[in-house]
């Protein structure tokens, strides 16, 4: 394009021009754009949290109230006796502090002004587009902090407070006293029956289950990489000289992927074939969270008493002596931009330990 001078010369100017591959004359009205986004893992939110298993308290502690029952079977009696005397058993209150967790972004106007939206060429960035990302991003935290809490606790047996200033609990400690205990699978023995092993657990957790009121629950082995390949080594079974008759047939099928909880994180998994039990396979890290390569963990799936959240309401003007919100948000603003705020005040309690069963390799 020539303009014209006042001194009656010309000047060439290009616009809107962008080099494509050395070339000065290919136009974009549009740029590819290509995100890289943090994946969310939710495979024990998925399995082990559900809306039946909330409380919504007026204040910041955790209460709940537990009573184990006896039996007395009838005993022989003269026909002017009474028999057995069935017992009274007393409850046990048990009450845990609920912590506070919050997390804030700010949206500045030297965000956005005089920036390019990424993806084109003439459009500019807007307020509402970078509040956007910073929203997105804060529900992401609450996501992650989630399933930190569950994978904490399932590992540690202990309520994880992020660094704040509250009390940490061991509920299996709290609940049944002592330490929790391992059930080793010997894998480094042929003559033992590992299915077996693990069918037993499977067997003791199912009565713990119905002696808990919990009908039906399903249990799955949440697994470390070592713990997984070396069940998955028993169910390929590549020794036997026999016809397999599994479901599947790891000798000539893949490994099955799903994603459970998530569409964006693939957890290797099967159903063993003689012990009933589904195995996954999970390898997230979040926060230096994780479970351990050769360990494994039996849980319930959706049990109402294994694992309960507890929710507190938020300490202002508003919302005190109330009953609890899951999540509290609040946005300030002035001349320059605005900061959004977000708080949830919650305990992730065992509250029922000895519906879990830890294993281990030996």
């Amino acid at each position: 394009m020539n303009i014209n001078m006042q001194s009656g010369t010309s000047a060439e100017i290009q616009k809107g021009l962008i080099g494509v591959q050395g070339s000065p004359y290919e136009l974009e009205s549009t740029l590819p754009l290509i995100e890289r986004r943090e994946v969310t893992p939710q495979l024990l939110s998925t399995i082990l949290r559900g809306v039946n298993q909330k409380d919504h308290f007026v204040n910041d502690t955790f209460v709940y109230d537990s009573k184990d029952y006896g039996v007395a079977l009838p005993a022989g009696k003269r026909y002017d006796g009474y028999g057995a005397r069935v017992t009274k058993e007393k409850g046990v209150t048990f009450r845990f502090g609920i912590p506070s967790f919050g997390i804030s972004g700010d949206v500045q106007a030297k965000d956005w002004a005089n920036k390019r939206k990424l993806g084109s060429t003439s459009e500019f960035k807007t307020e509402a587009e970078v509040l956007g990302e910073v929203n997105a991003k804060i529900g992401k935290s609450w996501d992650l902090l989630a399933e930190q809490q569950l994978m904490g606790l399932i590992t540690t047996d202990t309520s994880n407070v992020a660094g704040g200033p509250f009390e940490s609990f061991n509920f299996y400690t709290e609940i049944i006293g002592g330490t929790r205990t391992v059930d080793n699978i010997t894998f480094t023995n042929a003559a033992i029956d590992q299915a077996e092993q693990v069918r037993t657990i499977k067997k003791e957790l199912a009565q713990e289950m119905l002696r808990s009121g919990d009908m039906g629950a399903e249990f799955v082995c949440v697994c470390g990489s070592n713990f997984f390949d070396a069940m998955y080594a028993l169910e390929l079974d590549s020794d036997n000289p026999r016809e397999l008759r599994n479901e599947v047939d790891f000798a000539s099928q893949e490994m099955t992927s799903d994603s459970i909880g998530t569409q964006t994180f693939k957890v290797d998994n099967f159903v063993a074939s003689r012990s009933g039990v589904r195995f996954i396979e999970y390898t997230a890290s979040i926060g230096g969270v994780s479970i351990g390569a050769s360990d494994a963990y039996m849980v319930p799936v959706s049990s109402a008493t294994f694992i309960r959240t507890g929710f507190a309401p938020a300490q202002d003007r508003e919302n005190a002596n109330t009953v609890a919100k899951e999540a509290y948000g609040w946005t300030s603003s002035n001349r320059t931009g605005l900061v959004v705020y977000e708080e949830s005040n919650y305990l992730t309690a065992m509250t029922n330990p000895r519906l879990m069963r830890k294993l281990g390799m030996d």
